[in-house]
């Protein structure tokens, strides 16, 4: 029993002494190839060369590599073309949003002078109805006039202003004119024959 346990640790041993394939790849590939990049990069470093600026512009030409990039470009480019559409659509509200003001003024603008219009008209119309009215009592005054005789007409004139008196004598048929201006005094025939024909 005893040689049984002794071979039974020498094969442990034996086990334990012969390195496994990942001791080797390591301790044969991977150790040299960290040191070789090492010294790479140490020689690179005193030589002045950037390597990552290097490992950038030779991703560049790999074509894998390159189309990532150029995806990455392209989104990028995406993403300021929709800043610049989310810019131009809020230049676009702010417009609207000044048109709007704009036109809402012009509105209220637009009902006042609407208003202001029907004013007018209501005035229009109670300075025509005025006027009718007026021209129906200097009808009724002119009537009155053509029965009195000369003689009184000529009298009543005299005392008028001289609008008053040229609307009445130029409303006035001729013969009856013509029969008053025989009653005046010659001085205010000549006075009124020049202010109806002005």
């Amino acid at each position: 029993m005893a040689k049984k346990t002794q071979s039974v640790t020498s094969e442990v041993t034996e086990v334990d002494q012969s390195p496994s394939f990942f001791q080797k790849l390591f301790y044969w590939f991977l150790i040299p190839l960290m040191f070789l990049v090492a010294v790479v990069l140490v020689v690179a470093q005193i030589s002045g060369v950037n390597v990552f600026e290097k490992a950038r512009e030779t991703a560049n030409v790999l074509p894998f590599v390159s189309s990532e990039q150029q995806s990455t470009s392209e989104s990028q480019a995406a993403g300021e073309k929709v800043v610049e559409l989310q810019a131009e659509i809020m230049e676009k509200e702010t417009q609207i949003a000044e048109l709007q003001t704009q036109l809402s003024g012009v509105s209220s603008e637009n009902e006042q002078l609407l208003i202001e219009q029907e004013k007018l008209l209501y005035e229009i119309e109670t300075l025509k109805r005025e006027n009718n009215a007026s021209e129906l009592e200097f009808q009724e005054v002119l009537t009155t006039y053509e029965k009195m005789s000369p003689k009184k007409i000529a009298a009543a004139v005299v005392q008028l202003n001289d609008a008053e008196a040229l609307r009445i004598l130029s409303n006035l048929k001729t013969d009856t004119v013509a029969k008053v201006f025989e009653k005046m005094e010659p001085e205010r025939v000549a006075h009124y024959t020049s202010l109806m024909t002005e």
